[in-house]
């Protein structure tokens, strides 16, 4: 069960590049929608410690193969 405007992030262990981020998840607002939610961690300055930056972002819909067209047989191939 998800509770509205939460969220859970799980560590990314399928990272290949510093580009993609430590941590990946969800997260649901108070409307119910599902948002995809994404978090780096970040070196501090001026001796700050570390911190997460992250990104709320639409779902990641998964590739939808499409069926190839049948083609439909044209009047034009009628031999009479």
């Amino acid at each position: 069960m998800a509770y509205e405007n939460s969220g859970r992030l799980f560590k990314n262990d399928k990272k290949t590049k510093d580009s993609q981020p430590d941590y990946t998840g969800d997260f649901t607002n108070a409307n119910g929608d599902k948002k995809q939610v994404s978090a780096w961690f970040k070196e501090g300055t001026q001796g700050r410690a570390k911190w997460l930056s992250f990104r709320v972002s639409e779902p990641h819909k998964a590739d939808v193969v499409n069926p190839p067209a049948v083609a439909e047989p044209s009047d034009d191939e009628i031999p009479f």
